[in-house]
């Protein structure tokens, strides 16, 4: 089965999809540990487990975000919203520009309360908003559950779906452009535009 992943854009208290759609990127943590492009599994282990390890499931999240393949379909959401759906396009890199990264309306980090979060580990990524009404109501339907911040998404009426449109993990771009629209950026307040 192609796999099909899902990144969490924030929280109650942070907003991060906007960035991610104008960058044409996907951000996670934590970024303590470094650059992971080349550690192996257990390297990466003994790096959560220098500082504030956060266990098994951080370990698996890490390193499933840095191997996904170029061309698997990605949903973007923020709580129960899918914002934007994408298509992995890049590599795993380490960005240091990211090492502080606050809310879309946060900009100069003005709002002080605001933790900022560390999202060093990138990867590049086409965004698409979805223009097909059958699309929507099964990648909506599709990103529910969980907490972490990166996985698979494990909803069998979507994979059924992308499956009936030739999905096989490494096409995602080209089912993508038949179901939606590539994003040009965000309007004012944060949402997708075409």
């Amino acid at each position: 089965m192609a796999k099909i992943w899902r990144i969490g854009a924030g929280d109650k208290e942070k907003d991060l999809a906007p960035l991610m759609i104008e960058e044409g990127i996907m951000l996670l943590g934590p970024g303590y540990i470094g650059d992971i492009s080349n550690k192996t599994d257990e390297d990466i282990k003994i790096d959560l487990a220098k500082d504030n390890y956060e266990g098994p499931r951080t370990l698996r999240m890490l390193i499933s975000f840095r191997d996904a393949v170029i061309g698997e379909i990605i949903v973007l959401r923020l709580g129960s919203v899918c914002l934007a759906v994408g298509v992995i396009s890049g590599v795993y890199e380490w960005k240091n520009e990211f090492e502080e990264v606050c809310s879309y309306w946060n900009p100069g980090k003005k709002y002080r309360a605001e933790t900022p979060w560390k999202l060093q580990h990138t990867r590049e990524v086409e965004w698409f908003i979805l223009k097909d009404k059958e699309a929507l109501c099964y990648f909506r339907r599709g990103i529910y559950g969980g907490q972490q911040r990166f996985c698979q998404v494990q909803e069998r009426e979507l994979h059924d779906y992308l499956d009936g449109l030739g999905y096989n993990g490494s096409n995602g771009g080209a089912i993508l452009r038949r179901i939606g629209d590539r994003t040009k950026g965000v309007n004012k307040y944060g949402f997708p535009t075409v």
